[in-house]
């Protein structure tokens, strides 16, 4: 606050991968976010790790060369006069900016932390936590450090009404979201109602009529209609580094199944959804992937079929007061932590 009691307008400028995708998505949030609390955001994108070598993706390509000379001359006079009051990373650190801003902040996503960048966290000046598993992973090692939480688009299209005899499974491009347990089980239960699963990966081919694959990269008003058509989300994530997936199903208020282990019970418990416990783990960057038990998998399928519809109905209901809850609780932490730096 300011002298009249005022809250503060700080210049914030967001790094990010611009991966068309969850990062993509989660400078929306921010950018969003901070808007809305009253302050000034740019958005600076950067090219992301790794971009699918498709033709689909040439606009974007196509972006990314010309933003980059913009980006070289702002960057150097943003150095000079230190422009912005914060630096807000996302996922990744970008050193070059350090400069740029007088407070230094990093989203981390602690499966994609890179050893170089997890040596940098006691030298950027606060280290904010998606979830509260992240934190307890990386707390000790980040010279400042908050719990804000996170949230994702709100995907609710109401003029879509919601069927029960539909799934949906979303990966994209993601090898860590548990789609060959998905496939596993469907393609040992033919008798299932339909799946559709939307995945750019490589995929066995199916002769079980009620799974279809989508293996392109499909316009948003289509994936986002499918989100709310489909009442049953199937999302037995390995890990996550927050989890759009998980939370753009809750806004859709869909009956989720997921994995019983962190962050993902974080955002799902028993009152909005179904968790299903982990057989196997293995390391991941900071974090830990948690293998879904494919038979438990496959039986806690079964018995959302078999579920009564009140009480379906009222998970749905459930699921979508989380998401309100959460993304209320975000935006009030974010909006704060800003204002005190």
């Amino acid at each position: 606050m300011n002298k009249s009691g005022m809250a503060k307008s700080r210049r914030i400028n967001v790094v990010y991968s611009d991966n068309g995708s969850g990062l993509s998505r989660d400078a929306i949030v921010v950018h969003d976010t901070l808007r809305a609390a009253g302050h000034r955001v740019w958005l600076t994108p950067r090219p992301p790790r790794k971009f699918p070598l498709a033709l689909n993706y040439a606009p974007e390509l196509a972006r990314q060369v010309v933003r980059g000379t913009k980006q070289g001359v702002v960057k150097a006079w943003a150095k000079r006069t230190r422009f912005w009051d914060i630096n807000i990373f996302l996922e990744r650190l970008v050193p070059d900016y350090f400069e740029c801003a007088r407070v230094n902040c990093l989203f981390p996503h602690q499966e994609w932390l890179t050893n170089e960048d997890r040596k940098r966290l006691r030298d950027i000046d606060l280290v904010l936590f998606k979830t509260r598993h992240a934190m307890e992973l990386l707390q000790a090692e980040a010279k400042g450090a908050v719990f804000v939480g996170f949230t994702s688009p709100d995907r609710s299209d109401r003029s879509v009404s919601p069927r029960w005899d539909s799934a949906l499974h979303v990966c994209g491009w993601n090898p860590h979201k548990g789609t060959a347990a998905v496939l596993n089980a469907w393609s040992r239960h033919p008798e299932w109602p339909h799946l559709t699963v939307v995945s750019q990966l490589p995929m066995p081919a199916s002769s079980n009529g009620n799974i279809a694959h989508l293996a392109t990269r499909i316009p948003d008003a289509r994936l986002r209609r499918l989100q709310n058509e489909c009442a049953i989300h199937v999302c037995p994530s390995e890990v996550e580094g927050f989890g759009h997936t998980l939370m753009e199903a809750m806004s859709c208020g869909a009956v989720i199944v997921t994995t019983d282990a962190p962050p993902m019970d974080e955002l799902v418990s028993p009152e909005e959804g179904f968790l299903v416990p982990h057989v196997s783990t293995a390391p991941m960057g900071a974090g830990v992937r948690f293998m879904v038990d494919e038979q438990r998998l496959a039986e806690v399928i079964a018995t959302v079929w078999a579920m009564d519809m009140a009480v379906l109905k009222r998970l749905r209901e459930a699921a979508r007061a989380k998401y309100d809850s959460t993304q209320a609780a975000f935006r009030a932490r974010l909006a704060q932590v800003v204002q005190e730096i």
